[in-house]
Formats: structure tokens, C-alpha cells, sequence
């Protein structure tokens, strides 16, 4: 039985995943200088069960990735931390290293 037309814009809206991309991005050290490994995490728009796309993770410690969410967004300015420029530097060095395009519509 097909669904009724007016709930087909009801559905989940598409996040990218790229499971490469997110283990290329354990591998970068922390944000904040510390070591590698590290943990994505996911930054961006999202909503209710809907997780940012894996192109707009940030590479952070156990720590640090704790504390972020502890504090919440505003902690990217006491640590004096532009963490868009960081993602978009992430995909251009991704995209170098790998020779893998990124195909993401996501706002970041």
C-alpha cells in the first residue's frame, strides 16, 4: 500500500553519512591541540531525531567532547575556536589527501 501523497513530506529530511569520513576524522588530533585520536563531533542544524551531517563533525578528545556538551556552543568562543573555518578546512583537507569528492548540501 503506497503512502498518501500529503505524508511524503512528513518523512526525515536526507543527513549525509560517509562512514570514511567520519574515520579519517579520528585520526585528526583534537581541535584544541591535544592528541588523536579523537571523537567526531557532530555540529550543525539538526532536529528532533535528526543528527548533523558527518561533514560538519569537528575531530575533539574525550575531553574536550564532554565538555562541549556540558557547556554547549558557546564554548567555541572561550576556547577561541572558529569551528566553521575548522570543518571547511576539514573537507579541503580531506578531499586533498583522499582524492574523494564530498557531495554535501548541508548549510555546514
Amino acid at each position: 500500500m503506497s503512502q498518501p501523497k500529503y505524508l511524503a513530506d512528513l518523512r526525515k529530511p536526507h543527513t549525509p553519512r560517509d562512514k570514511k569520513y567520519l574515520s579519517w576524522i579520528r585520526k585528526q588530533p583534537c581541535i584544541r591541540g591535544h592528541q588523536a585520536p579523537s571523537i567526531p563531533h557532530h555540529e550543525g542544524d539538526r532536529g528532533m531525531g535528526i543528527k548533523a551531517s558527518d561533514y560538519s563533525t569537528l575531530p575533539m578528545c574525550h575531553r574536550c567532547h564532554m565538555e562541549r556538551h556540558r557547556v554547549g556552543k558557546n564554548i567555541y568562543n572561550l576556547w577561541n575556536i572558529d569551528f566553521e573555518a575548522i570543518i571547511a578546512r576539514n573537507k579541503i583537507q580531506y578531499e586533498t589527501q583522499t582524492g574523494r569528492k564530498i557531495l554535501d548540501n548541508s548549510k555546514k
